[in-house]
């Protein structure tokens, strides 16, 4: 029972951490070529964030202006 406690703070106090910090996590994990390739692959699977990213790379022009 008291192992549980305790692994229950200690994970709290990980996400706490890793929250506070992601930005520089992500800036960490990012700077590895097989992990920034892993990492985008993987998020392009996902259609949200793909059409968000075409977007912004191939915005459509406005006919208006």
């Amino acid at each position: 029972m008291k192992n549980r406690i305790i692994r229950k703070i200690v994970f709290v106090f990980l996400l706490f951490f890793m929250y506070r910090n992601r930005y520089k996590l992500l800036n960490t994990v990012l700077q590895h070529a097989i992990l920034r390739r892993f990492a985008v692959s993987f998020f392009m699977k996902f259609s949200i964030f793909r059409n968000k990213l075409m977007q912004m790379a191939f915005p459509l022009k406005n006919e208006s202006t």
